[in-house]
């Protein structure tokens, strides 16, 4: 986090009422768009929601894409289904801050329940349910003509009831853009998980979202990544030039 974000996250510190309505209660992540807040709706008798508020920086730089990103977030507050986040409402705080305010999930990542089983994978029963879930959403959202562009295990989270939802529908446009302007060739996060029509700046359709899923089910049976490459410019070349490896090679119980 820049010292820019540092700064604002103090401002938003627990206690501060954003838009005199929702009155934060602490802090839930950070990136390269802005930070993610936990935040108590006086309006709704306290309900907790998150509330996603944008780096001012990025946004001024960007006013294009802040525009387009908007006009994403309002057709994406129509996915109403039990596998995706929904999204509550979107404004500027007094100061200029653009923020998005969706529906608050108590639990874990994807991304953390891979981890936690390291190099083994997960259960294939378990691997495909959640894969099926997942389907549900993704396939319910492209049926409303959203792309989500950005699906990876850190945008899939479980409830502490089992239930599995899907963030970030509407927004990835805009961070996929921010990727791309200060993309410098350090560590790969979001890339692993990339079309190649994404790292050649072409147009992405639904496709773009089923090879993302591809990568995903990849790791939650496998328990590592397709391609594990250091920069930016070595995974867009493996998934640009290089065949996918097969499941069946990694992973124990997999047919052929």
């Amino acid at each position: 986090m820049d010292s820019t974000q540092i700064g604002t996250t103090v401002r938003f510190e627990p206690g501060t009422l954003i838009a005199n309505r929702y009155e934060v209660v602490g802090r839930l992540g950070a990136g390269g768009m802005g930070f993610v807040l936990k935040a108590a709706d006086r309006k709704l008798n306290g309900e907790i929601v998150a509330i996603k508020l944008l780096n001012k920086q990025v946004a001024e730089e960007n006013s294009t894409v802040l525009q387009r990103m908007i006009n994403e977030v309002l057709i994406a507050r129509s996915l109403t289904h039990p596998n995706i986040v929904r999204i509550h409402d979107i404004g500027e705080t007094d100061d200029g801050f653009t923020y998005i305010t969706m529906e608050y999930v108590q639990g874990q990542s994807l991304a953390e329940l891979v981890a936690s089983q390291g190099t083994e994978g997960l259960p294939l029963p378990t691997a495909l349910k959640l894969l099926c879930e997942i389907l549900e959403g993704v396939g319910f959202a492209h049926r409303k003509g959203v792309i989500h562009r950005d699906l990876k295990p850190a945008n899939v989270l479980i409830t502490e009831h089992g239930e599995l939802k899907i963030v970030d529908f509407g927004l990835a446009r805009a961070s996929e853009s921010d990727m791309k302007l200060t993309q410098t060739g350090e560590a790969v996060g979001t890339p692993a998980f990339m079309a190649p029509e994404q790292f050649r700046g072409g147009e992405v359709d639904r496709r773009t979202d089923v090879y993302a899923l591809g990568i995903m089910a990849y790791q939650f049976v496998t328990g590592s990544l397709p391609f594990n490459c250091r920069t930016f410019f070595d995974m867009a070349l493996k998934h640009i030039n290089a065949p996918l490896p097969d499941f069946a090679d990694e992973a124990k119980g997999i047919p052929s």
